[in-house]
């Protein structure tokens, strides 16, 4: 009874080499699963590259139109706008100049 059967060593360094396998075993699939989500997330970041030039081709045309708007307004501006401002500007001097006249007190300022 001193000494410890033979099939006991047997069951404890079997229960330890399945142990060890089981922990190799998931280390492995903990592996494969890492190469898949990087498999997968680098078909994301192509199609993600995709996106990226499509919003960057959709501004750019945003732009231009923004750009053709502002020009445009800014025409409108210069043939419409200033011309009116300075005949309102002109009014406003006729009525300073006729205010003269009839002793009435004038504002210089334009509306």
């Amino acid at each position: 009874m001193s000494e410890i059967p033979a099939w006991y060593w047997m069951l404890i360094i079997a229960g330890l080499s399945g142990m060890f396998g089981l922990i190799l075993f998931y280390v492995a699939m903990l592996l494969r699963e890492s190469m898949m989500t990087v498999r997968e997330f680098r078909f994301m970041l192509m199609d993600m590259h995709d996106v990226m030039d499509t919003a960057k081709e959709i501004v750019q045309k945003s732009k231009k139109i923004v750009d053709t708007v502002s020009t445009t307004l800014d025409a409108i501006s210069e043939t419409i706008l200033k011309p009116v401002a300075a005949i309102g500007a002109l009014f406003n001097r006729i009525k300073g100049f006729t205010s003269k006249f009839s002793g009435e007190e004038v504002d210089d300022e334009i509306d």
